[in-house]
């Protein structure tokens, strides 16, 4: 019981830092997203500029969280050699090795079957890890098989994790999948506690997150050629979000579309 209160107390800690590299990288993030809406001259297409914009939107999301959202190494300091390869495969991603990572994880996922909790555990880091790396690799089918694994293994999801899933479905087409994912991801809690390296409990804000998965709701439906449901979300999106001026511009354009 220790060790385990030992493993979630560090591995909070090790999360705080995704939050905090998810919160910098926000403001960046917001002026790709306002390029998202479908206003090219056939309404129905996207511009291969605004497809350029979307793909760095999708690259700078899933930068931020690539590396502290696999949490292993508290495991491996808890658990010993158990852990090791994972903390390997960790060490792979941050240094930007994401093959070489992918490698890792997939060995430990085909070698570590067992069905205890500590086993599940790291089957759910190391497939989350896993999924993290195939969404470097462009492997989109792959990182959302993997991403949806770790939770399924009851690793904990969070609403920035959610929304690289989405991304992922989206640079497939597959925009069904993205709104389920951003739909998951928006129905968790904007806020988490969590305990800092000094021990004190802080408040991780994943606000900015959310507010991205709902606008990424709107191109979704746009995609999809609904314009009568992403007039809908749009109108939900400016009474969550009224300052919003690019958007407030973007339901303009959706006015204007034939339902």
């Amino acid at each position: 019981m220790a060790e385990q209160k030992k493993r979630n107390g560090t591995t909070q800690r090790r999360r705080s830092d995704a939050v905090r590299g998810q919160k910098r990288t926000n403001a960046g993030n917001r002026q790709g997203r306002r390029s998202a809406g479908t206003r090219s001259s056939g309404r129905a297409n996207v511009s291969k500029k605004r497809r350029r914009q979307r793909k760095t939107r999708a690259w700078i999301i899933g930068i931020c969280i690539l590396i502290a959202a696999v949490l292993v190494v508290a495991g491996v300091l808890v658990f010993g050699n158990k852990g090791k390869d994972i903390e390997e495969g960790t060490k792979l991603l941050e240094q930007g090795k994401y093959k070489e990572a992918s490698e890792v994880f997939n060995t430990y996922l085909k070698e570590h079957t067992g069905a205890d909790e500590d086993d599940v555990f790291y089957q759910a880091e190391a497939s989350r890890g896993l999924g993290m790396a195939y969404y470097k690799l462009k492997q989109y089918d792959k990182a959302i098989e993997f991403l949806n694994k770790a939770a399924d293994l009851g690793g904990e999801m969070t609403p920035a994790l959610y929304n690289l899933i989405g991304i992922s479905a989206m640079n497939l087409e597959d925009y069904d999948s993205a709104l389920t994912a951003f739909e998951k991801g928006c129905q968790l809690p904007a806020t988490s506690v969590y305990t800092d390296a000094d021990g004190k409990e802080q408040t991780a804000d994943y606000t900015a997150v959310i507010q991205e998965m709902q606008f990424n709701r709107i191109v979704c439906f746009e995609k999809k050629l609904d314009w009568a449901s992403a007039k809908a979300e749009m109108e939900t999106y400016l009474t969550l979000y009224p300052d919003d001026e690019t958007a407030k511009k973007e339901a303009e354009f959706l006015g204007s579309m034939q339902l």
